[in-house]
C-alpha cells in the first residue's frame, strides 16, 4: 500500500495518520460502525461454535452406554481378518491330498472372503506327529506337502493378491530325529547342549535309570526320556518324540535367528509361535509341587493336571527371548522394507498372563495373543449369558497394546456345527466377525464344515457344488461373506460396543460410530421362539435386516416394530440402523 492509498482513506486502514494512537483515538475507532460489525460477526461466530461443542459433548455422553462397553482401537498389527488353514488338510493339488499346490488354487476364494492374512500351519519336514510340531528341519518344506519352489510360488501368488503368510514355527523343541539332536546325542560339538539334558536321579533295585525328577509331560507321564546311547535323560515337555532345545544356550537363540531369517528371505509376513509358554525351564533342576500342597512329589504322576507346573511354564526369561524375537523382525523390518512383521503366540491363560506380554505398558511383545475363550466356555448346553461372560472376560482385561481378537475354531476342538448344532454356525460367525478386533476363522467354518470333513472341495471341482449352492443362496458362505463385508464399515471397525442379554436367552451387542449407519447383532441361544425389544439399546426406530442365519424363515428385511422382534430358536441376525 503506498502513502497515496492511506490519504485516501483504504478501507483497510482506515486511520487517516501512520501517528501512534491516544487514548481518543482508540475511542475512535471502537465507535466507528465498520469495527462494530467486525466485533459483532467474530462474537456470534465464537458463540455459535461453543454451542456446537456442547451439542456434540451432549451427544457423545448420551450415546455412551453404561453396561458392558468398550471402544475399538485404532491400533496397528495384526488387523483384519485371518485365516487359518491347515496344509495337509486343506485343498487337494498336486499330491492328490492337501498340499500348497492346493493351497494356491484357494486363493481367489480366500480373497473373496474378504481374507487379510493366511496363518498357515507348520510346512517344515516332520515326522508329522501332533500336526507336523516336532520339526525335523526348519528350513525344507515336507515333501508331502510340497518343495521350496512351491513355497516360493505360494508366497508370490499372495502377494499379486495383497495377502500376507504368517505361518507356524515351533521354537520350543525339535524332533528326535533332527540332525541337532544326533549330533547332541553324539556329543558333538557346538550340539552337545543344544537340549536339556540330565543324568539320572538314581538307578532301581534292577538297574533302570529313574528320572531326575518328577516333572509331567504335556501328554502325560514323565517328560523325561533316557537315551541309552548318551547315558542319559532329554527333557520333552511333549511326547517324547520332541526334545526341548536349551534356550539358556545362546546358540540355540542363534540358530532360531537365522531359521527367522531364511523364512523371512522367502517372503513369509511372521510367525505364529507354538508352545511358546514352555520355552524356558529353572535350571538347576527343582520338583513341581503338587496341586492343593505345599510338599514335593516323590513319584511321578502320569496326569499333567496334579501338579503345577510353576518350573517350566510361563517363566519370566521367556518375555525375554520373546522381546529377542520381536526386537529382531523389527530390525530385519528396518533393514530391508520396512514393513512391520508379526509375531503371533498362544497362552493358556489368555487374562492372566496378558499384561506380561505387553514389554513396557504400550508396546506388546507379540501383535496378537490367541484369544480361546468362545471355544473352551462355549458349548451346546451354554446360554447367551455364558457368551456375554465369555467375551466380556477378555474385553475387559485386554491390556493397552494388545488387539482384541476372536477363535471360535481350531485344530484341536470339533467344528462349530458338531459342538454347536450346523443352526448355530453363522450366530457364532456374527459374534466373532462382528466384535471389535481381529478374527481368526479356522479353515471350513466359513462353509459350515463338521468335523469329519477333513478337506475342502477338490480344486478340481471349484466352484463346488457345496459352495455354488451356499453362496448363490442363503447357505452359510453367503452369510459369511456378508459379515465380512461388513467388517469394512465405520462402526465394526472402530465404533463402540454395547452387549446386552435380552430376555434370558439372546446375545447382543450393537456398533456405533457417530455419523455412520449403526450394528446390532443378535443370536438366541434358547431352542424356543422369544421376542425381544431392541429398544433397549440406543437405537434408532427405523431398521432393517442386513443378514440372517440361513435357516431363518424371515424373508421381510423391514423391521416393523424394534420394540417387538421375534426370533426363531437358535436364529442369528444383524439389524443396519440408518444415522
Amino acid at each position: 500500500m503506498t502513502d497515496t492509498d492511506a490519504e485516501a482513506g483504504s478501507p483497510l486502514i482506515p486511520c487517516p495518520s501512520r501517528q501512534p494512537l491516544n487514548v481518543e483515538g482508540v475511542r475512535a475507532y471502537a465507535s466507528d460502525p465498520f469495527w462494530k460489525r467486525v466485533r459483532t460477526v467474530i462474537l456470534l461466530s465464537l458463540f455459535a461454535l461453543w454451542v456446537s461443542l456442547l451439542a456434540v459433548a451432549a451427544v457423545g455422553a448420551a450415546r455412551k452406554p453404561c453396561g458392558n462397553y468398550m471402544r475399538a482401537r485404532r491400533s496397528a498389527g495384526v488387523d483384519g481378518l485371518v485365516y487359518r488353514v491347515e496344509a495337509g488338510a486343506f485343498c487337494c493339488g498336486d499330491s492328490g491330498k492337501g498340499d500348497l499346490r492346493g493351497l494356491i488354487t484357494k486363493l481367489n476364494y480366500l480373497v473373496e472372503l474378504g481374507v487379510n492374512i493366511v496363518w498357515l500351519s507348520s510346512v517344515h519336514k516332520s515326522p508329522n506327529k501332533n500336526f507336523g510340531l516336532g520339526v525335523e528341519d526348519f528350513q525344507t518344506v515336507d515333501p508331502d506337502l510340497g518343495t521350496l519352489e512351491i513355497f516360493k510360488e505360494l508366497v508370490s501368488e499372495m502377494k499379486k493378491r495383497d495377502l500376507k503368510l504368517v505361518i507356524d514355527l515351533v521354537p520350543n523343541h525339535t524332533s528326535s530325529k533332527h540332525i541337532w539332536f544326533q549330533k547332541s546325542i553324539d556329543r558333538i560339538d557346538p550340539y552337545t547342549n543344544y537340549y536339556i539334558w540330565e543324568p539320572p536321579y538314581k538307578f532301581d533295585g534292577e538297574g533302570n535309570p529313574i528320572p531326575p525328577n518328577n516333572w509331567v509331560s504335556r501328554t502325560g507321564g514323565s517328560a523325561w526320556e533316557y537315551n541309552e546311547k548318551r547315558k542319559e535323560f532329554y527333557l520333552h515337555q511333549f511326547s517324547k518324540g520332541q526334545a526341548d532345545l536349551n534356550f539358556h544356550n545362546e546358540k540355540v537363540l542363534e540358530e532360531m535367528l537365522n531359521i527367522f531369517t531364511f523364512w523371512l528371505d522367502l517372503g513369509v509376513a511372521g510367525f505364529s509361535l507354538d508352545a511358546a509358554p514352555h520355552l524356558h525351564e529353572v535350571l538347576p533342576l527343582r520338583d513341581e509341587l503338587l496341586i492343593g500342597s505345599n510338599h514335593h512329589l516323590e513319584t511321578i504322576n502320569d496326569s499333567q493336571n496334579s501338579i503345577n507346573h510353576i518350573n517350566t511354564n510361563e517363566l519370566p526369561e521367556n518375555l525375554k527371548l520373546l522381546q529377542a524375537l520381536r526386537n529382531y523382525v523389527e530390525d530385519y523390518s528396518k533393514k530391508s522394507d520396512g514393513i512391520p512383521r508379526i509375531l503371533m503366540t498362544g497362552i493358556h491363560d489368555t487374562v492372566k498372563y496378558a499384561a506380561k506380554y505387553n514389554s513396557n505398558g504400550s508396546k506388546p511383545l507379540v501383535d496378537l495373543l490367541y484369544n480361546f475363550p468362545l471355544i473352551t466356555r462355549i458349548n451346546s448346553s451354554s446360554s447367551a449369558n455364558d457368551v456375554m461372560s465369555a467375551i466380556s472376560m477378555w474385553i475387559n482385561n485386554i491390556p493397552h497394546g494388545i488387539k482384541a481378537n476372536w477363535v471360535i475354531g481350531n485344530y484341536g476342538q470339533k467344528r462349530i456345527a458338531d459342538r454347536l448344532g450346523s443352526n448355530m454356525v453363522d450366530g457364532m460367525n456374527m459374534i466373532a466377525l462382528l466384535l471389535p478386533g481381529t478374527v481368526i476363522t479356522y479353515y471350513g467354518e466359513d462353509i459350515g464344515y463338521h468335523s469329519d470333513a477333513t478337506k475342502f472341495p477338490d480344486s478340481k471341482n471349484y466352484p463346488s457344488k457345496i459352495l455354488k449352492t451356499q453362496e448363490i443362496g442363503d447357505g452359510h458362505l453367503n452369510v459369511y461373506k456378508q459379515l465380512s463385508k461388513a467388517r469394512e464399515e465405520p462402526a465394526i471397525k472402530f465404533g463402540n460396543l454395547e452387549t446386552k442379554v435380552l430376555n434370558g436367552s439372546v446375545f447382543a451387542f450393537t456398533r456405533y460410530e457417530p455419523g455412520f449407519p449403526q450394528y446390532l447383532v443378535a443370536v438366541n441361544w434358547s431352542e424356543e421362539k422369544v421376542q425381544v425389544d431392541f429398544g433397549v439399546f440406543d437405537v434408532s426406530e427405523r431398521a432393517r435386516v442386513y443378514v440372517q442365519s440361513s435357516e431363518s424363515p424371515r424373508r421381510d428385511p423391514d423391521v416393523k416394530d424394534i420394540h417387538a422382534v421375534v426370533m426363531e430358536p437358535n436364529e442369528g441376525m444383524v439389524l443396519v440402523f440408518e444415522p
